[in-house]
């Protein structure tokens, strides 16, 4: 791309965001009335979620999250039905609450100087604060709201996590050094403040998982960053400090915890992995610790070892995704309608197939107060498994060619699904969010998800007000 400049103060056309050694910004007169045109960001329709990594849910709260654009959208449905929304973003110069120092990437993006920084060390002590904002909620020295500088490029959100403990939201971007912002979830936090920015992956951030005690926070980079990092979470005030970490290069679809290990599964690809345990140190180790002035602030982190499962007949599978129903078990569904147990008791993660169903399973949802795993597919259609039926399944199921599966229906999947205890969250290819009574869904066989026979309600937009 060619570049021209012309002669004269602010007569030149930037489009890389870069720092010029030539170019300074003219001297304005005092006297002169200085006028700044800027492009806001008021309304964001619909949702960007097209995969299971961009939703999350949290049964207890009745709340959870979706994409949408650069923002993160927390929902929460109230006793009545009623939906109340939040919106989670940090600008791309935004300094977190705790500093986080990065172990692998130790560059960072050019931006432009953000003087709401300078402000923020009197709340570190209290992360939960709320402070009186601006509508954009980005506000200036001054008091009024600042736009965003042409120098921050904003990324779009690919994946959130919600921890078990409902305090933490986890957002990942997308692109080139993109973040993972730990947000607090607490009604008078800041929305527009992260407690710790993680800047470790170089290219696109795939998914994000909180382990079940929320101490954990597990985030995988694209194929092209293939990096699987393990962030030990201060549960006080949300900061995070690099624990272990591994390569991970295949095409992963999901992820969740299973008790202390992570299970990945994707393109032919099921893989369980373990936390490194802490082996007691020798004597003469501690004392070398003691005479050198003790630990290193920023220690390497630990190998995370990783072992695959045996796919057997499935090895051409695509796993697309994921849920744990206990410690040791963890439900897997795949494209060609095959749904799988693994069995970690002992360490042994063997993995079966308990069932194959008629449609192409594309998410799931586990629901823990009825026991049972709700399994969506193409057209909108769902089907529920008790988990007796999953863990004692009738008899070996047969296995159903690709074709028969795919037949059946050509409609729109459902990409993302959530158990809210009284109600089922799904999205869907199309985009549309539904929000459907458990009470209304059968509890056997497969059953579609259509507003005209079942009393589902359809979220067709979600409006972000605020501005960028």
């Amino acid at each position: 791309m060619a570049t021209t400049r012309f002669s004269g103060p602010n007569a030149s056309l930037k489009i890389t965001p870069s720092n010029s050694p030539v170019l300074r910004p003219g001297t304005r007169s005092p006297s002169k009335s200085s006028h700044q045109s800027s492009l806001s960001l008021q309304t964001v329709l619909g949702t960007t979620t097209t995969t299971p990594n961009g939703f999350s849910s949290h049964d207890q709260s009745k709340r959870f999250a979706l994409c949408a654009g650069s923002a993160a959208v927390l929902a929460e449905l109230d006793d009545d039905a009623n939906i109340s929304q939040r919106f989670f973003r940090a600008r791309p110069s935004a300094t977190s609450v705790n500093p986080t120092t990065s172990f692998y990437n130790h560059s960072t993006p050019p931006a432009t100087p953000d003087p709401k920084s300078r402000s923020l060390s009197h709340i570190r002590s209290n992360p939960h604060l709320n402070l009186p904002a601006s509508p954009s909620g980005e506000t200036s020295d001054s008091g009024s709201p600042r736009a965003w500088s042409s120098r921050e490029r904003i990324k779009a959100v690919t994946s959130v996590s919600i921890s078990p403990n409902g305090r933490f939201l986890a957002v990942g971007e997308t692109g080139y050094n993109p973040r993972v912002l730990i947000f607090s979830t607490a009604r008078d936090a800041l929305p527009d403040v992260p407690l710790s920015i993680l800047n470790d992956h170089t290219f696109g951030v795939r998914s994000l998982a909180f382990s079940p005690d929320s101490q954990y926070l597990a985030t995988l980079g694209n194929v092209n960053d293939g990096f699987l990092f393990i962030w030990s979470i201060n549960l006080k005030n949300g900061s995070a400090r690099l624990h272990s970490a591994n390569k991970c290069t295949s095409s992963v679809r999901d992820m969740c915890w299973l008790g202390q290990s992570l299970v990945t599964t994707g393109v032919r690809h099921v893989k369980v992995w373990r936390l490194p345990t802490n082996r007691p140190v020798s004597p003469t180790k501690s004392r070398l610790v003691v005479e050198g002035g003790g630990p290193s602030p920023n220690p390497a982190p630990k190998a995370l070892s990783g072992r695959n499962c045996l796919l057997g007949p499935l090895g051409d599978s695509t796993f697309s995704c994921v849920g744990s129903i206990s410690d040791q078990e963890a439900v897997v569904g795949t494209e060609l309608g095959a749904v799988c147990l693994i069995d970690d008791r002992e360490g042994s993660q063997k993995m079966t197939t308990v069932a194959q169903l008629g449609l192409s399973v594309t998410s799931l949802a586990v629901d823990f107060d009825r026991e049972c795993v709700w399994l969506g597919g193409r057209g909108r259609r769902m089907q529920r498994l008790s988990f007796e039926a999953i863990r004692s399944p009738p008899m070996s199921p047969g296995r159903v060619e690709k074709g028969a599966v795919d037949k059946k229906n050509k409609s729109p999947p459902i990409t993302c699904m959530g158990s809210l205890s009284s109600h089922l969250v799904t999205v869907d290819m199309t985009r549309e969010i539904r929000i459907c009574p458990m009470d209304a869904l059968r509890e056997e066989g497969e059953q579609e998800q259509d507003p005209g026979r079942t009393p589902c309600r359809l979220i067709e937009t979600l409006c972000l007000e605020f501005v960028v």
